[in-house]
């Protein structure tokens, strides 16, 4: 029997100082299906806002493709998580995170 590795996300960098109200595209095109060679499938990304600032009502584009977006509307820090499903098997990986911080508006 072959050994299928679980994939992996990778929901790309996160932000150092971002803008309030600047839309911002996160990027999970870098992840990896991993399971006996098969590709993620199509679909199979799932973005998750784990956290967010007290007050803030920012909410993420998910489509189920590997980028997704959303404007953070208060200071403070956003922490997005991805996850992605291969296409034989449905192996999930394990939850993978990045965070966003913005800084004040001036």
């Amino acid at each position: 029997m072959e050994h299928c590795a679980l994939p992996v996300a990778d929901p790309g960098h996160g932000y150092d100082n971002a803008v309030a109200g600047e839309l911002l595209t996160l990027d999970g095109c870098g992840s990896s299906a991993g399971a006996c060679g098969s590709s993620i499938y199509e679909g199979g990304y799932i973005w998750f806002l784990l956290s967010k600032p007290e007050g803030s009502a920012a909410q993420l584009n998910t489509e189920g493709s590997c980028t997704t977006s959303f404007a953070p509307d208060v200071a403070g820090q956003y922490e997005v998580a991805l996850m992605v499903y291969d296409g034989t098997s449905f192996f999930q990986s394990e939850l993978a995170t990045t965070v966003v911080t913005v800084g004040p508006v001036d």
